[in-house]
């Protein structure tokens, strides 16, 4: 019976949420992290295409709002690619807050948010 965590295929972990592709890989019996191998890389490569194609498919107004801080999880490269994959998406930026500008600055956060439903008609309070 395979442990926790890992296919009974491959002895590889099964895909978890968070986390790229070689992202808590384990050697066979070892159980300690490895770096992720070519193949690794190219799964995640195609995997990140596909992912672009989906985004490039979407039809409905998009706000993609992002810290201006630093934010080593996700820079602001990624927010703004995002924000150009996506037709119709604006990007909107707070300043300050890193990786989650809804927790660290909710107020700020808050502002292109409201301002997105206002502009389509939808009240907040």
């Amino acid at each position: 019976m395979p442990r926790a965590g890992r296919t009974a295929a491959a002895g590889r972990p099964e895909p978890g949420r968070h986390g790229g592709p070689g992202a808590g890989a384990v050697r066979a019996g070892a159980g300690a992290p490895t770096a992720a191998g070519p193949d690794d890389r190219i799964r995640a490569s195609l995997a990140e295409r596909a992912r672009a194609d989906r985004l490039a498919s979407l039809r409905v107004q998009t706000r993609v709002v992002a810290g201006g801080g630093e934010d080593r999880l996700r820079p602001r490269l990624r927010s703004e690619t995002l924000a150009r994959t996506i037709p119709r998406a604006r990007l909107a930026t707070i300043p300050g807050p890193g990786h989650l500008p809804y927790l660290e600055s909710p107020g700020r956060f808050a502002e292109p948010v409201l301002a997105f439903l206002e502009e389509r008609g939808v009240e907040a309070s």
